[in-house]
């Protein structure tokens, strides 16, 4: 579980924290970016220190240069330059893509009682901030640490000898096996088992459970 910090600031406002993100799509082709250009540094240093007289050795950029030097213009260009458009759009797109979220945000509040001797207007303020601190106070859970949990909790279930759990930002999923023969009753165990514990995401994330008969303990 990780928590997202935020600003005095911005928590007195009631903003919610900024959850958790992989990295940037355009992230690769940067990297890829970054390398092409230092290739390209390198050639540049290459070919000074060749022309300085520093080294024997031919310069690449000339040796590209007088390779080039007289071609004539052939169909397969314009597939190439087709390709390049294409690459550019792509590059595009990939530098505005969001992010793809990577936790699930749990939603806390730490006190939502209020004072019964209040005035309207103070239950109203209290409401407010009560609002605020609940908007607050999220936490990210990841997908793994969920599974986990639901697994922990499926176990727990009188007449389940094991469990298993895959979960995802959208859906959790537990399997579980069971000596009791009525495998809908102790589904709905589970599944009521994960619903209360997971309060907290379940409103964000499917839960699904399946129980099979375990017939080693038979």
């Amino acid at each position: 579980m990780t928590a997202s910090p935020a600003s005095d600031q911005g928590r007195a406002r009631g903003t919610p924290p900024r959850p958790p993100v992989a990295a940037a799509a355009a992230a690769p082709a940067g990297i890829i970016g970054a390398l092409l250009v230092l290739a390209a540094a390198i050639a540049g240093v290459q070919n000074a220190i060749v022309h300085a007289g520093w080294a024997p050795a031919p310069s690449w950029l000339g040796t590209l240069a007088d390779a080039v030097d007289g071609a004539r213009p052939q169909p397969w260009w314009g597939v190439i330059g087709a390709a390049a458009a294409a690459c550019g759009v792509w590059l595009l797109v990939l530098a505005v893509k969001p992010r793809r979220r990577t936790a699930i945000a749990v939603y806390t509040c730490a006190d939502t009682r209020t004072d019964p001797d209040d005035s309207d207007s103070d239950n109203t303020d209290a409401g407010a901030d009560t609002a605020d601190r609940a908007t607050a106070a999220a936490v990210w859970l990841r997908p793994v640490d969920a599974a986990r949990l639901a697994g922990d909790i499926a176990r727990a279930v009188p007449a389940v000898t094991g469990a298993a759990a895959t979960a995802t930002r959208k859906k959790i999923t537990v399997t579980a096996r069971t000596v009791d023969a009525d495998t809908a009753a102790v589904r709905t165990q589970i599944t009521d088992a994960l619903t209360d514990r997971l309060a907290p995401i379940a409103g964000q994330v499917r839960i699904d459970a399946a129980v099979h008969t375990d017939k080693v303990h038979r």
